[in-house]
């Protein structure tokens, strides 16, 4: 039980909260500094928003995938083809393409970080972000599936 909690925390969960917290200690960092203008503008740059709009949660979308075909190999090796191995592949194949075109047509094209952040305009403010973060969430979810079936 302790061993599934700790691999769901360091796979899933850290990929994800990591950058968030470093984020944040920059955040924290910005207010010390004494000109006000000088930490306005460091606050400004320091925005959470900053680490994902562009779509840098599908890099860790498609490595999650890449990680799942292995754990799915591994559980073949083990268990045999079990009948759903077609959709997982096609799931697979799917979400690498998706989370590879968004990754990198964020690096492509950035989006502007928006002064006024709102959740109701999110998917229409930062969609490569919107999408990003849809496509890990599935990534994440199958490949939280596909590595407790390999065990």
């Amino acid at each position: 039980m302790l061993e599934g909690v700790m691999w769901l925390f360091i796979n899933l969960v850290l990929p994800v909260i990591a950058p968030i917290l470093g984020m944040w200690l920059e955040i924290v960092s910005a207010r010390n500094i004494r000109d006000d203008a000088e930490r306005l503008d460091a606050l400004r740059r320091r925005r959470i928003v900053m680490l994902f709009k562009d779509g840098q949660l599908g890099w860790v979308g498609l490595l999650m995938c890449f990680a799942a075909v292995s754990d799915t190999l591994d559980g073949i090796r083990k268990h045999g083809l079990p009948n759903w191995a077609p959709v997982v592949f096609v799931a697979l194949l799917g979400l690498v393409y998706t989370s590879g075109y968004f990754a990198t047509k964020g690096a492509v094209d950035t989006a502007d970080a928006l002064d006024g952040f709102a959740w109701r305009t999110f998917a229409k403010d930062y969609p490569t972000a919107f999408y990003t973060i849809i496509f890990t969430v599935f990534s994440a979810a199958l490949f939280g599936y596909v590595h407790f079936w390999a065990q």
